[in-house]
């Protein structure tokens, strides 16, 4: 359905929630405060995080700028740091900004798109 996810290389992941929403998982369901399983979700994300350095790890992930702004607050509150964060996500730091792996894309309020690097000898890969 979209042209990113022809080569193979993207994934589109929805969140865990803490009860399911109507109509999940056949469609994604916005993320919010009180209805995101923070702690699953950012295994999940983190998953896909420390991948980031290896060969073939995650190259990009796409996460609305509104729902970063969601997980950010749950992970201050579990007292994650700032700079951890800094390094993760591009909340607060402005939809512009280029330092995180977690980037702004419109459409992903309600899951995540994963990017992942071109394996070690693809010779075929975009």
């Amino acid at each position: 359905m979209h042209a990113s996810h022809q080569s193979g290389r993207d994934i589109d992941l929805g969140f865990y929630f803490k009860k399911r929403p109507k109509g999940y998982p056949q469609n994604f369901a916005d993320v919010t405060a009180s209805n995101v399983d923070f702690d699953a979700s950012w295994t999940l994300l983190m998953s896909f995080v420390n991948t980031a350095d290896a060969p073939g790890g995650a190259e990009k992930i796409f996460i609305s700028y509104e729902t970063q702004k969601v997980l950010y607050k749950q992970a201050r509150k579990r007292r994650i740091s700032k700079a951890k964060l800094a390094r993760i996500l591009q909340y607060p730091h402005g939809r512009d900004s280029r330092k995180a792996l977690v980037r702004h894309e419109p459409g992903h309020n309600e899951h995540m798109h994963v990017r992942f690097g071109c394996p070690p000898k693809a010779t075929r890969c975009k």
